[in-house]
C-alpha cells in the first residue's frame, strides 16, 4: 500500500508526538490500532474505503480527505504549525516525561 502516497501528509496528535501519515498504509495501521470501545461507523467505513482504494474501487484522495474529517472530530489533527512551534521536531520526550504530563517536544513518524 505505501505506493498509494498522498499529496499533501496528514499529522495526527498523539500523547507524545505527532505521527505523519503519508499513505493508505498509514491510515489503515492507525485505524486498526484504534481502541476498540472508540470504534464507531465512521472508523469503519475509512477502513472498507482503504481496502477498497487498494482494490482501484474507491479514490485514495478520498480517503485522506475522510480520515482527516475523522482526526478533526476527534480533536487529533495537527496543523503544520503545531510542527513548527515545537522548536526541536527530531528531538523526542522521555516516558516520565509523558506519564507525568510535561511538555514533550514533538517527533514525526512515519513510513519513508
Amino acid at each position: 500500500m505505501a505506493s498509494n502516497l498522498f499529496d499533501r501528509p496528514l499529522f495526527v496528535k498523539r500523547k507524545c508526538f505527532i505521527q505523519e501519515i503519508e499513505c493508505l498504509d498509514d491510515i489503515f495501521d492507525f485505524l486498526e490500532d484504534w481502541p476498540e470501545e472508540k470504534r464507531d461507523i465512521t472508523c469503519e467505513a475509512i477502513l472498507e474505503a482503504c481496502r477498497d482504494a487498494v482494490a482501484g474501487r474507491f479514490p485514495p484522495d478520498a480517503v485522506r480527505d475522510n480520515f482527516e474529517r475523522f482526526l478533526k472530530k476527534n480533536g487529533m489533527l495537527a496543523e503544520i504549525e503545531d510542527i513548527r512551534s515545537s522548536g526541536n521536531a527530531s528531538a523526542t520526550a522521555t516516558s516520565a516525561e509523558c506519564s507525568a504530563g510535561g511538555d514533550p517536544d514533538i517527533i514525526v513518524s512515519g513510513h519513508h
